[in-house]
């Protein structure tokens, strides 16, 4: 009971924190960056999510194959939900991200049972750099880091209930 009052500090505190110290990139920037050799854009991903949120048009906004849809999906829910979309991605990013510091412990947790490792682990990936520099990004790293993450947790869960319920079977 008390390593998930730990979890959820740290998970708020990080949360917080983040927000904060983000605060001036919290804007409705289109950002234009290079990664790794190659210049990477926030516009075209968001232009994606624009079309499909005022034009409802899925086969345009991803006619280039390029995207990843269901981030497309994702980011124009914003587009069609809030005055400053840009701005409520980059904080749903941030929450996403924090997030996956939750999802880390239950992994952990699954894999070591050990609620201090978790805690630990938890501690790692909240300080894992491209958890905070994709963030803020408009990419779709954070969305796919975190739906990726709750596969594995996912996954680990119907393993442990299809063990559970073998053992069961195999008991009665």
């Amino acid at each position: 009971m008390h390593a998930h009052f730990y979890l959820w500090s740290f998970f708020l505190l990080h949360l917080c924190l983040f927000l904060f110290l983000a605060k001036s990139f919290l804007t409705d920037e289109i950002h234009f960056k290079y990664y790794f050799g190659y210049m990477q854009n926030d516009f075209g991903w968001i232009s994606s999510a624009y079309i499909l949120g005022y034009e409802n048009d899925l086969i345009r906004s991803l006619g280039d194959a390029y995207r990843l849809p269901s981030y497309v999906i994702y980011q124009s829910l914003f587009v069609m939900l809030f005055e400053r979309p840009i701005i409520a991605i980059k904080i749903s990013q941030i929450i996403l991200s924090s997030s996956f510091i939750l999802i880390a412990f239950y992994i952990s947790n699954y894999l070591n049972r050990s609620n201090i490792a978790s805690l630990i682990a938890s501690f790692f990936i909240a300080l894992w750099f491209p958890l905070h520099f994709y963030s803020l990004d408009l990419t779709g790293v954070t969305f796919s880091i975190f739906i990726y993450s709750l596969f594995v947790w996912a996954l680990f869960k119907l393993f442990d209930n299809h063990r559970h319920n073998h053992n069961y079977s195999h008991n009665s």
